[in-house]
């Protein structure tokens, strides 16, 4: 972890990260992105221009596996790394992203910790002093969290494999980990720093989108494969990738969503797509879409197929059953385009 000097908090509660379903570790990364985006107030969002952003990388000689705490101001474009490979914690660097320090740094960690520095590598100890002077030092005033993602976990840096190096004062005998989840604490931390919830932004009639999926990694594309990938090049001319909401009754709450290069509707039924010369837009129900705004108040967004009842999917199935507002694989983010067709 990067020495915390002045700390930025990211605007809006957006952090803009680019997607890289290359790495090696994407799959835990999205993961680590999804847990933040489903309980926390910030949303992680693909990079579209932002000159402030997060970029993953994969190198397994560093020191610091995230660039700085909290945002790294940037007028050139340049974006903040964060370091995954095999020795770290996906989300437990996002929080460093966020803004937070170590959880056993805190500056009223002796109450609640022993460190045993005679049991542990020299090179860990700068990782587990107390951040003294620090903007967060408390972390938001909360009472300790053991369980913290942000915890270092009880063996940490033994010099001898599985031997204690921090103990729980409480509980001498208790073994913890660090975590790959949020808990409540964790959640309240980050929300004291990010008060303000992420909203998306409502599609607008005859205005034109791509729709973007975190769990698959890419947008919903009215080509043969119903998700073309981030690993693709996606300039922002690419017309497979949009969508164009249109209102079928303006009391009834269904849509038809229109593609610009296939003169296409999306279709609820076996094929993801309808040729408009089919002339079945107002009346066919399977190209009928209700727009559902779901999670924390507003972050994503579900499309409820008017004829099978079923809710637009990144899964091998363009459509699905529904499960539950968290099913990742019917979260859909809409990004505005704004061309006319």
């Amino acid at each position: 972890m990067p020495t915390p000097a002045k700390f930025l908090p990211w605007p809006d509660s957006i952090i803009p990260y680019v997607p890289n379903p290359k790495h090696k570790f994407w799959s835990t990364i999205i993961a680590a992105i999804m847990e933040m985006n489903l309980k926390t107030n910030v949303q992680f969002i693909p990079r579209t221009n932002e000159l402030n952003y997060i970029y993953f990388k994969y190198e397994t000689d560093v020191c610091n596996q995230s660039e700085c705490i909290g945002m790294k101001y940037s007028d050139d474009g340049s974006g903040q790394f964060v370091n995954i490979n095999k020795n770290c914690r996906n989300l437990h660097e996002l929080g460093h992203v966020l803004g937070l320090i170590h959880e056993h740094q805190r500056s009223d960690r002796d109450q609640y910790i022993h460190v045993i520095k005679d049991k542990m590598d020299e090179s860990c100890f700068s990782q587990t002093q107390i951040q003294a002077i620090c903007h967060n030092s408390d972390n938001q005033q909360l009472p300790y969290n053991i369980h913290s993602f942000m915890h270092y976990w009880c063996t940490s840096g033994a010099k001898t494999n599985g031997q204690q190096t921090i103990v729980y004062r409480p509980n001498p005998s208790m073994k913890f980990d660090t975590p790959e989840y949020l808990n409540d604490l964790s959640i309240e931390a980050i929300n004291r720093i990010y008060p303000t919830p992420y909203q998306i932004e409502l599609p607008a009639n005859n205005c034109t989108y791509k729709l973007h999926s975190i769990q698959a990694s890419g947008c919903l594309d009215a080509g043969p494969h119903h998700i073309r990938s981030d690993s693709y090049p996606l300039p922002d001319t690419n017309p497979y990738l949009y969508w164009q909401i249109e209102q079928v009754c303006s009391t009834s709450g269904w849509n038809v969503l229109w593609n610009v290069q296939t003169q296409s509707y999306l279709d609820g039924g076996p094929s993801h797509t309808r040729n408009y010369h089919h002339g079945e837009q107002e009346t066919n129900h399977y190209l009928h879409w209700k727009i559902h705004v779901v999670v924390n108040g507003g972050k994503f967004l579900q499309l409820e197929n008017r004829a099978k009842s079923m809710y637009l999917s990144c899964g091998k199935k363009h459509v699905k059953k529904f499960e539950s507002n968290d099913d990742q694989q019917i979260l859909w983010s809409f990004y505005r385009v704004c061309l006319d067709r």
